[in-house]
């Protein structure tokens, strides 16, 4: 699963799954990988990469660990997928205009399912949820919270971190 993280084109047109070697990574964030110099510069100019782009304000989190939480990410979403689905249903019911994302909070032990509307989405990840809303139905943006256990370690206060992981639920749920 770590391999898989690194093996996935981020732009939403293209979304081609390669091996690792033959990606390039963006050298601003140090996280979004693309086949080729076009579909980095479509990214940039649409996708809204640009606003995205550059290192993260928290706590660094190595790619072993993300591609932990990506891998815990894709669990939940096949182990609970008719939890979930019930849970989208309702929304979508109750709010037929909204966009939803889906909110994996793990930072009580279990994990707990909500979803939520556009507008609830934290500021740093808006673009990600302009990407899964003008993506056609492909995109679905999950949202996974957890504790930051670097900072308990130390002694500092814990400190709750979200990561984003849009899925790419039109092809096999691959995150891009």
């Amino acid at each position: 699963m770590a391999q898989l993280l690194a093996s996935l084109n981020r732009s939403i047109k293209c979304g081609d799954i390669r091996p690792k070697q033959e990606l390039k990574r963006c050298s601003g964030c140090l996280s979004a990988y693309y086949c080729s110099r076009k579909c980095q510069a479509n990214d940039w100019r649409r996708g809204g990469h640009r606003q995205t782009c550059g290192p993260r304000e928290y706590s660094p989190t190595s790619t072993k660990d993300r591609s932990f939480f990506l891998a815990l990410v894709l669990h939940t979403h096949r182990t609970q997928q008719e939890k979930i689905t019930q849970k989208h249903r309702l929304f979508k019911q109750k709010y037929p205009e909204e966009i939803p994302f889906i909110m994996l909070d793990f930072t009580t032990g279990t994990c707990e399912i909500h979803v939520r509307s556009s507008g609830d989405v934290p500021s740093e990840y808006v673009v990600d949820m302009e990407r899964a809303a003008s993506s056609g139905g492909e995109l679905q943006l999950y949202l996974m919270k957890v504790l930051d256990g670097t900072l308990m370690e130390s002694g500092k206060r814990q400190m709750t971190l979200i990561w984003s992981f849009p899925l790419r639920i039109g092809n096999h749920s691959a995150p891009v």
